[in-house]
This record gives C-alpha cells, structure tokens and sequence, in this order.
C-alpha cells in the first residue's frame, strides 16, 4: 500500500512538472512533492489529502467541460499561501 501511495505523490509532482517549460531543479521538484503526504503519514492524513485532490480536480474537468474559468477572486495569491508555504518557498 505504501509504494502505491508513493506512486500516486510522485505521480502528483510529474503533473506539476509537466506544466514547467523545460528541466527542473531538486529544489523545484522537492517544492512539486511538499504538498503531498509522506510515505510515512498516517492513512486518514493520506485519504483526506486524495479526497481533496479528487474534488480540486472534479472542479477543474467541470470547469473545462462547461468552458468556464475561475474569476479573478478566486484565483490563489501569495496572501492565500500558508505561512509554512512561503517559509518553504523563501528557503
């Protein structure tokens, strides 16, 4: 269960790859990984975090489907990022 939960993290930050324009850094690629749990996490840190990847992308194929976007408040900012999140990103 745990290689597959490894999978599906690493698998997670290759989809966040795929979006960049060329090669990325270790500390690029150890950023795409940060969101995810650890191999290590408990099972309920590990399925609260899938369910909350399934519904964001529920929301996004909804939103292609109907040819929507998401309006400007919505948007993510740097003011929505979490205080350990932008520790992680100025490090």
């Amino acid at each position: 269960r745990r290689l597959i939960l490894q999978r599906v993290r690493v698998d997670d930050a290759l989809l966040r790859v795929a979006e960049t324009k060329g090669a990325i850094s270790n500390a690029e690629m150890k950023l795409f990984l940060a969101p995810a749990p650890r191999t290590i996490d408990d099972e309920k840190i590990w399925e609260a975090w899938i369910r909350d990847r399934m519904s964001a992308l529920e929301k996004v194929q909804t939103r292609l489907r109907g040819g929507t976007t998401v309006s400007e408040t919505e948007r993510p900012t740097r003011n929505s990022l979490s205080e350990a999140d932008m520790a992680y990103l100025n490090n």
